[in-house]
């Protein structure tokens, strides 16, 4: 699977975070993939699990890296769809040594075109751009 794709099932996943309690992502995250009607290899559906599980271990310090880049907005106000692409974007510059920040950065504002309201691209841009220059 390449890249791209494995980050946009990731962030479908990882949207589940604010409907369902933490400990249920891990079975939500395996409907989710078992729904998902491209064939899987078994090695792709574990990368996604994976994936969303290490997003999900590390919110609490992504949200701080992204609340401190997001001028007046705080993470409450933001579009559930912004933050958890954000979230990833985040995750990946720091913690994925095989994804360059502007990559990432690339990557989360197509994410947001596709995904998100009609600001989204600028303002996901605008805020991993900050977060990009103090990584």
């Amino acid at each position: 699977m390449k890249r791209t794709e494995l980050r946009k099932y990731t962030f479908k996943a990882l949207f589940r975070t604010f409907f369902y309690p933490e400990e249920e992502l891990p079975e939500q995250t395996d409907l989710y993939i078992d729904s998902i009607e491209e064939p899987l290899t078994e090695k792709d559906k574990e990368d996604i699990h994976a994936r969303v599980m290490d997003v999900v271990s590390h919110i609490e310090e992504l949200d701080k890296i992204i609340a401190e880049h997001s001028v007046k907005w705080s993470l409450a106000r933001m579009d559930h769809v912004d933050l958890t692409i954000l979230r990833l974007a985040v995750y990946e510059m720091k913690y994925d040594d095989q994804v360059p920040g502007q990559v990432a950065i690339n990557e989360a504002v197509e994410l947001a075109k596709r995904y998100g309201s009609d600001n989204s691209g600028a303002f996901v841009n605008g805020v991993l751009g900050g977060v990009l220059k103090c990584l």
